[in-house]
């Protein structure tokens, strides 16, 4: 296993192994922001999970404004395909490593670069995804942590699309 890439993610992932106590994985009900450091607000996302004929499809439930400015523009309540298609195989990338948390109902840390559609600067993104499940058995919400990192101090939007990306790691977490 490797280390997770960023310090708010890190602190996100074992407050979500805490809340998980012996069970597999904690309920959305064990989940309280309030006791999440402030810093990391802006960088969450909870989507609600749908099977749709052996598809997962995920509703944005709470967009953090990090990704919001990120994205460019209001996508709750939203489902990520729709509101992610301008982006072409990311999103599908993006959503695949979504679903498979879901279907191996196992939390998962990956990390990658895309360069913006009409932009030169490259974006490095930190994802966290964090399995949730009100019965302990069927996962109804995901919640998730993302950080985004550019070469200068200023923000790159990428709603518009991306161009080319790389996966630099991926791996499951215990």
């Amino acid at each position: 296993m490797g280390e997770i890439g960023h310090p708010l993610l890190r602190r996100l992932y074992d407050y979500w192994s805490e809340k998980r106590g012996g069970r597999p994985l904690p309920r959305r009900s064990d989940i309280d922001p309030v006791e999440l450091p402030a810093a990391l607000w802006p960088h969450l996302l909870l989507q609600d999970v749908y099977l749709e004929h052996d598809k997962v499809r995920f509703r944005y439930r709470l967009v953090g404004q990090h990704f919001q400015d990120q994205i460019g523009r209001y996508v709750t309540w939203t489902y990520s395909d729709v509101a992610l298609a301008p982006l072409g195989s990311y999103a599908h990338y993006v959503i695949d490593l979504f679903a498979d948390s879901v279907r191996t109902a196992t939390p998962s840390y990956s990390e990658n670069i895309f360069v913006p559609t009409g932009q030169r600067a490259t974006t490095l993104t930190k994802r966290l995804v964090l399995p949730l499940s009100s019965d302990g058995q069927t996962i109804d919400k995901v919640l998730s942590g993302h950080v985004f990192e550019y070469p200068s101090a200023g923000s790159v939007q990428f709603g518009a699309g991306v161009g080319e990306f790389k996966e630099i790691v991926r791996f499951a977490l215990p």
